[in-house]
């Protein structure tokens, strides 16, 4: 079974990735940094804040997969090597590990590419490519209701198949080459984003109506990063990376 919030947070996460058992954090403070790492007053104030919101990061009861969950686990996982906390880790990969074998979802488009990708980078030797073969299936072969319109996730929901939501964003450009997430990214964000830069909340591919105007979400660094790659000659719309660097994630599972 999946440690508990309570003992993914004190770094008990039970033993799955670790049969030893997992070493509870060490204080944030002293000689628990990383190799390199600089000690100073603002450093250590910084750091101190950066392994209080990982341990609240860790109590968070996670679905694998949920929406955002992809960016908090990033989040646990570059606040481990900052701080040498390899327990962190492998807390992320407990919580990850049991779903690597599954078969295809109606919920694969919610997969963490970049989570995955980054877990694999830190703690080798976890079989991470066939969840990220299965999110690039279900977005690659997401339909299209209407001609001209953007693909839906989730077609098989009897209220919300058409819609699309912004909030997919997050996971869809990350988890795509640069050349298949920069065009479905702009397909997207010309119809949920305005001329001011905010973007609503859904839209209806078929009724063609926008929904909870206005939603700004946080500017991510993966949707910047993605942005970088896209660009529009139409001086009316905003351009391809100012589109995306709103950030995005579907909210219906």
């Amino acid at each position: 079974m999946p440690a508990t919030p309570a003992k993914r947070a004190e770094g008990r996460t039970g033993g799955r990735s670790d049969p030893r058992g997992v070493p509870a954090p060490r204080p944030a403070s002293g000689s628990g940094r990383a190799p390199g790492h600089r000690s100073s007053p603002a450093g250590a104030g910084r750091d101190e804040l950066i392994e209080l919101v990982t341990l609240r990061a860790l109590g968070y009861s996670y679905r694998v997969w949920g929406f955002g969950e992809g960016l908090a686990l990033v989040g646990i996982l570059r606040a481990a090597q900052r701080l040498d906390r390899p327990q962190w880790i492998e807390a992320v990969a407990d919580l990850v590990a049991p779903t690597l074998p599954r078969g295809a979802s109606t919920l694969d488009h919610l997969i963490s590419v970049e989570a995955l990708t980054e877990l694999a980078r830190v703690r080798p030797g976890l079989p991470v490519q066939g969840a990220i073969d299965r999110f690039r299936t279900a977005v690659r072969s997401a339909p299209h209701p209407v001609r001209g319109e953007p693909q839906v996730h989730r077609p098989d929901l009897p209220l919300l198949g058409t819609t699309i939501w912004v909030d997919c964003l997050h996971t869809d450009g990350p988890g795509l080459p640069a050349d298949e997430a920069a065009p479905l990214v702009e397909e997207v964000s010309a119809v949920l984003q305005d001329e001011t830069g905010l973007f609503s909340s859904g839209y209806d591919v078929v009724r063609r109506n926008l929904a909870g105007r206005y939603r700004v979400t946080g500017q991510s660094r993966r949707s910047a990063r993605l942005g970088t790659t896209m660009s529009t000659s139409d001086p009316g719309r905003a351009s391809g990376s100012n589109r995306v660097q709103s950030g995005i994630s579907c909210p219906y599972a």
